[in-house]
């Protein structure tokens, strides 16, 4: 399963952006999508803008989003280590 991750545009220059999200910033390729303004917030995927969302998506849909993704990782981080390497091993 593929996850975009929501991120804030810091600042552009219309082919990169500086974005931060989930405290983390990165340099974000801007070449698949229309020209972002700093303040906006976007879809990021493997360093990619995939989407940037206008101020009524990103009030419904960015808190919901991190929410999902913390509870996420929290289910990841809960695996015992035992099993993984249970199922790591089994795989090779």
């Amino acid at each position: 399963m593929c996850l975009g991750i929501p991120m804030r545009i810091i600042e552009s220059d219309g082919f990169t952006a500086l974005c931060e999200g989930r405290g983390e910033e990165r340099r974000v390729n801007m070449m698949l999508v229309d020209e972002a303004a700093p303040e906006t917030w976007g879809i990021v995927h493997m360093g990619n803008a995939v989407h940037i969302l206008d101020a009524g998506e990103a009030a419904r849909r960015v808190r919901p989003a991190q929410a999902a993704y913390d509870k996420f990782g929290a289910l990841m981080f809960s695996v015992p280590q035992k099993a993984i390497r249970r199922v790591s091993r089994s795989n090779d």
